[in-house]
């Protein structure tokens, strides 16, 4: 029989059809394109094509080169289309032909770094209240560039989701004295039966209420609202684990599109203890009718 279950950080209701099960195999879907070539001449992210882009705002490059010339690493650029004043592209890598779950934990580490970089460099004007970090993986999830790229959209308002879930999160915490989050944590730590990898510093399990099939979330042991405040040990933790559990995705389902988001509180929320940030992963398995998938939003 079908089930019912409920996402307690946001109350919302899913049914998960467990007679239905699938293995990975037999998800039928449209094959996401990886291209074989290191450079691609008309692609605004490959290195020689930095006039095609607005000037950086950040990169990690070989030392001694010049701002938007190539010799980078990393390369973070506004978006040329943006959805919002503030919205960032972060150039994950050089190589055209590569992804993040083929990415070394030193390459992955210096994602990360650009990452906390701009969010820390975001949260820094006084009219934003939301900053969202986020990953389109194929065509079904909006990705309109094939090259590995992350993007960063600041905005002045909260979405209606963020703000349901701050909303939950700190109801629970006058009534409980308890994080939210960090109870989520202990049971799945107690049951077991959902956890995918445990480490010293993060956690990473199947959401009991998935929203599609292997949904993964990531979630950091401390507990602290913002993650921009990553400790340099946890970056070199998640730098190992993401594209470790990104790459069983890419491996065991055939490179499948799927969705990253970063939910984070700013550094400076009201009422940290009630608040906890993670990393969500929806691959996107399944046919939907409709649906604009906005981070933050859906």
């Amino acid at each position: 029989m079908p089930e019912l279950r409920k996402n307690i950080l946001t109350n919302e209701w899913v049914i998960i059809a467990t007679e239905r099960a699938k293995r990975p195999e037999d998800f039928q879907k449209e094959k996401t394109f990886i291209s074989l070539q290191e450079r691609v001449e008309n692609c605004p992210f490959c290195p020689g094509n930095e006039k095609m882009t607005p000037p950086e705002v950040f990169a990690f490059r070989e030392e001694g080169s010049l701002p938007d010339t190539p010799e980078w690493r990393v390369r973070v650029v506004p978006n040329k289309f943006p959805a919002q004043d503030l919205h960032e592209v972060i150039i994950e890598t050089p190589f055209h032909h590569k992804t993040i779950a083929t990415l070394s934990a030193e390459e992955m580490k210096e994602v990360i770094l650009a990452y906390q970089n701009r969010f820390l460099s975001a949260q820094k004007k006084e009219e934003i209240k939301q900053i969202t970090i986020f990953r389109n993986h194929g065509r079904s999830t909006g990705a309109s560039k094939i090259h590995p790229h992350s993007q960063l959209i600041a905005t002045p308002v909260l979405s209606q989701k963020f703000e349901n879930q701050e909303r939950i999160a700190l109801s629970h915490w006058e009534k409980e004295k308890k994080c939210l989050y960090c109870q989520l944590l202990s049971q799945e730590k107690e049951k077991g039966e959902r956890i995918i990898l445990e480490k010293d510093r993060f956690i990473v399990f199947a959401p009991y209420a998935s929203q599609s099939p292997f949904e993964i979330w990531i979630f950091p042991k401390r507990h602290y609202p913002c993650f921009a405040d990553i400790l340099p040990e946890e970056v070199e933790e998640l730098s190992e684990v993401l594209p470790q559990i990104l790459f069983k995705l890419y491996d065991r389902l055939d490179n499948p599109d799927y969705n990253y988001i970063i939910h984070s509180y700013l550094s400076h929320t009201p009422s940290p203890e009630a608040k906890h940030w993670f990393l969500q992963i929806l691959p996107r398995l399944t046919p939907i009718g409709v649906m604009n998938w906005v981070p933050g939003f859906l």
